[in-house]
């Protein structure tokens, strides 16, 4: 397996190091098209792909042109197509709009009726058990029933499919305890109101309620611990913060799991910024948009869209996790893609695509990126979609400090494997490594001494020494010792 060096859980040691994102690559043909046009829609827009293994075509899901403030009794119609492209690059729609924000094609799946799995925020009518009675693909219904007083929930949802375009078994993620929808305020958070319509409340932490506003999802699976994982916005109560006149909401990530798709677990929190202390420290106020998960190598990366309150805009970041559970952002405050000035396309507000993936050599990182601030530029603002490209394994790593050299080992396994293999990038220092037994102490034949040092830029060194071979240690516990100047160190893999 390989192991990224930015997973400081494995590392017993380290000295004198610091996390650094990688390198990205604006892909040349920025803004990309949708049928021959560079703007996709207005407002946010939300984007879901894959690639066909058999054909090489590129799928995608993405949200449609029209904006919710144009006609917001419309918000919850159908509002996703379908769209693909040969190169990735030059896309086009195809098939009738949809509901499915967020997709996943499922391998585990058995069933060809449920391969496609989605994640989506709608709207429903429940049984009194808490089911789907009218999912929001019956949209004509979901006005009737509204207009005969009955109650229409906000929520997550999940539903499975046999295409991609028809969707089926809708169940709740996560319903907002809160608030119901009604078209004539359908755009935004419902003021408190009496009568039979219960009054608008924020989330707390512990309850099972979820108070999100607009959403975009995002839905993975875990075939090692053989689940689904769904994580969603959620606006957390801040009447409690350090400053209790501040109202204003506060987004978070929730988080939800399930074995058997469709019976998910209770709203849990996953990230939150803690917008005060955050401006207390000199950043600004800040909180999270959405995240977007994968997994790579050794550990779940996601992407999280920080929304920074003084500028009125959406950044990206990178954030990873051990377990799906626990988040850090790698470089707070630093942006993963370049952010550009407003006016342009990326230098408003960004949000991640779902699941980035490796493409001929490259990390594909697809994002949404428009050109105003998020709320005084309202429905002004045009969307298009962007691409970044980064080299395999390279969304972060470490380097020095203060151009000294850095030191990092790893805690002691076995060594079950004849080759270890450097991603890293030494083309202005060197990298050595050494073989040490379980106490720490160097093993004669792979010290640094004898390390024959990297100097170049590699993803896959195979790292040697003078006096030794991994096959004659084969089997004995071993740590790694990596001492580097002038470089970033991204993964090491042994095989």
């Amino acid at each position: 397996m390989r192991h990224l060096f930015l997973n400081y859980s494995k590392l017993a040691e380290r000295d004198n190091v610091d996390r650094v994102l990688g390198p990205p690559k604006l892909h040349p043909e920025n803004p990309l098209t949708l049928n021959g046009e560079v703007v996709w829609k207005r407002n946010n827009l939300h984007f879901t792909w894959y690639r066909d293994e058999a054909s090489g075509d590129f799928l995608g899901w993405h949200t449609v042109h029209h904006s919710s403030a144009d006609r917001p009794d419309a918000r919850w119609q159908p509002h996703v197509r379908r769209c693909r492209s040969r190169d990735g690059l030059a896309w086009e729609d195809f098939g009738e709009p949809g509901i499915a924000e967020t997709v996943i094609l499922d391998p585990s799946e058995p069933d060809p009726r449920r391969r496609y799995k989605c994640v989506y925020q709608g709207v429903a009518v429940l049984n009194e058990d808490g089911t789907v009675q009218v999912p929001m693909d019956r949209y004509e219904d979901l006005l009737d029933a509204a207009r005969s007083g009955k109650d229409v929930n906000i929520g997550i949802f999940s539903a499975c499919s046999a295409d991609g375009v028809r969707w089926r078994d809708h169940r709740p993620v996560a319903i907002d305890a809160y608030r119901l929808w009604e078209p004539a305020i359908a755009l935004g958070h419902n003021p408190d109101r009496d009568g039979k319509r219960r009054k608008h409340k924020w989330w707390k932490p512990g309850m099972p309620g979820w108070a999100g506003g607009d959403s975009f999802p995002c839905l993975m699976y875990r075939p090692e611990q053989r689940e689904y994982v769904a994580y969603y916005r959620t606006n957390i109560d801040r009447r409690t913060s350090l400053f209790p006149e501040a109202r204003r909401r506060e987004r978070g990530v929730g988080r939800s799991e399930c074995t058997l798709f469709g019976e998910w677990s209770e709203h849990e929190l996953a990230m939150r910024s803690n917008v005060d202390w955050q401006d207390v420290l000199g950043y600004g106020k800040q909180d999270f948009y959405q995240l977007q998960v994968w997994r790579c190598a050794d550990v779940y990366l996601g992407i999280v869209s920080v929304f920074y309150w003084e500028e009125d805009r959406n950044h990206l970041e990178l954030a990873w996790s051990p377990d799906t559970i626990h988040w850090e952002r790698v470089c707070p405050y630093h942006d993963l893609v370049p952010h550009g000035e407003l006016g342009e396309f990326g230098g408003g507000n960004c949000y991640a695509s779902m699941r980035p993936q490796e493409i001929d050599g490259e990390v594909r990182v697809y994002f949404g990126a428009d050109n105003g601030r998020h709320n005084a530029d309202g429905g002004r603002r045009e969307s298009t979609l962007m691409l970044a490209l980064f080299g395999r394994d390279r969304l972060a790593g470490i380097s020095p400090k203060r151009g000294r050299k850095g030191r990092v080992a790893t805690a002691p396994f076995d060594l079950d494997e004849g080759t270890l293999t450097l991603n890293a990038d030494a083309t202005a220092g060197e990298v050595r490594t050494e073989l040490q037994d379980e106490e720490g102490q160097p093993i004669p034949g792979f010290t640094l001494e004898e390390c024959e040092p990297l100097r170049e830029d590699a993803t896959e060194a195979e790292v040697r020494w003078k006096g030794g071979n991994l096959a004659e240690i084969k089997g004995c516990p071993v740590r790694l010792l990596f001492e580097f100047e002038g470089a970033v160190l991204y993964a090491y893999e042994l095989t």
